[in-house]
């Protein structure tokens, strides 16, 4: 039996990609380098695949799965194989993904996957259920420089991003409580002011010896302004990158729960929840963002796989949309 995967979970700009990175160096571990977004759509959606005992509909399922795009992609466009011995395997959802992870996992020398899709947060007493024993690894921080950082690099909102990310950490939180689930909370400040004691706590949780090669990422962070493969300690900029008014509009937002994790704020900030007609507008901004930068990457990616990507990326951002909350 195989050790239950990791999920890296968090709100995005919190450090995910980077604590997967850090796990992938692990000699035990592999950090699936894709996020996928469409696991809880699978799970959503499963009675609509029927009875998985009947040998037509697991294969129907198995085949849609593994031929994703965000699988095929990693595979010079081919989907990871149907094992041989499917049918003889259990009869479950959980075999199907499994095995898509663990073929990319045996191909670099190692047994158990680790996946990195932050909205997952959103999905952890399903996960849970559907991998029992799984860890859930969930990246925290200042939802402040969250905002700055998703504005930088996507000209995302910001009181839409400090908005979701409060509501994620308390989803999370509460989820992670009611399923029982092995469930730890790195802080992304802590984590690049002291690494090896960040990362022993999550060697811990996982139950694998501590490496040192999990201090050094395998890939630079260049959208951060970071090209050297290791855990440095970055300084918070949201305040000189918002002006003083944003800051105050961010922290009526999230006042009480940047207070709550411990964050600077002025006394007495709590939370306050926005008219839902902005909400409304502040998807209805991001989502022709989100369209035009897909429409970009297609047209920056190699000719003979564009648009086979363009569509699974498409399709996995509806799929997700679906499943995870604003």
């Amino acid at each position: 039996m195989r050790q239950p995967p990791v999920f890296v979970v968090g709100m995005n700009g919190s450090g995910t990609t980077m604590m997967l990175d850090c796990l992938n160096a692990h000699p035990e571990l592999y950090g699936y380098p894709r996020e996928t977004l469409i696991i809880p759509h699978y799970i959503a959606n499963l009675a609509s695949y029927g009875d998985l005992a009947d040998d037509d509909r697991f294969e129907a399922l198995w085949n849609e799965f593994r031929n994703l795009s965000c699988f095929r992609w990693l595979n010079r466009g081919d989907p990871p194989p149907l094992p041989g011995d499917w049918r003889s395997r259990p009869r479950t959802l959980a075999t199907i993904v499994d095995a898509t992870f663990h073929y990319y996992a045996r191909n670099h020398g190692k047994d158990r996957w680790c996946e990195k899709t932050p909205m997952h947060a959103q999905h952890i007493a399903a996960l849970s259920e559907l991998f029992p024993g799984a860890c859930f690894v969930h990246m925290i921080r200042d939802g402040r420089s969250c905002a700055a950082s998703f504005n930088r690099r996507w000209g995302y909102h910001p009181e839409r991003t400090i908005y979701r990310w409060r509501n994620l950490i308390h989803t999370a939180r509460a989820q992670a409580a009611a399923s029982g689930a092995r469930y730890h909370e790195v802080f992304y400040e802590r984590l690049t002011e002291d690494p090896e004691r960040e990362m022993r706590q999550v060697c811990e949780l996982l139950e694998v010896p501590f490496d040192p090669a999990v201090l050094t990422p395998g890939r630079p962070r260049v959208h951060t302004g970071q090209n050297e493969r290791s855990i440095t300690r970055k300084a918070s900029n949201w305040a000189g990158f918002f002006s003083p008014g944003r800051v105050r509009r961010l922290e009526h937002l999230a006042g009480g729960t940047l207070a709550d994790l411990g964050y600077d704020v002025p006394a007495g900030a709590r939370d306050h929840e926005p008219p839902r007609w902005r909400r409304r507008l502040w998807v209805l901004r991001d989502q022709l963002r989100l369209g035009w930068l897909l429409v970009w990457r297609s047209l920056t990616t190699p000719r003979e796989r564009k648009w086979v990507d363009f569509r699974g990326r498409l399709q996995a951002a509806v799929r997700q949309s679906r499943t995870t909350k604003d």
